[in-house]
């Protein structure tokens, strides 16, 4: 997952505890990773948007204050 972890790295300097919390962050990340792949893949072939998604007239309503930007709409808390 990371370029320092390796398997001589992972054995000899970090604790049993530590490295079963790296192991099993990096499966829990892959499994993150493969849902919204294997969704935005399903909706695309499904030829289906996404129902939840508002457009930026909503989200304008919602937090008027908030600024567009060249990276989008930014919205402040």
């Amino acid at each position: 997952m990371y370029a320092w972890a390796t398997p001589t790295y992972l054995l000899d300097e970090m604790s049993l505890q530590q490295w079963a919390k790296y192991y099993r962050g990096g499966w829990a990340s892959r499994k993150i990773n493969a849902h919204i792949f294997w969704g935005v893949l399903g909706e695309a072939l499904s030829g289906e948007q996404n129902k939840k998604m508002g457009s930026i007239a909503d989200l304008k309503k919602q937090y008027p204050d908030g600024k567009q930007t060249e990276n989008g709409y930014t919205v402040t808390r």
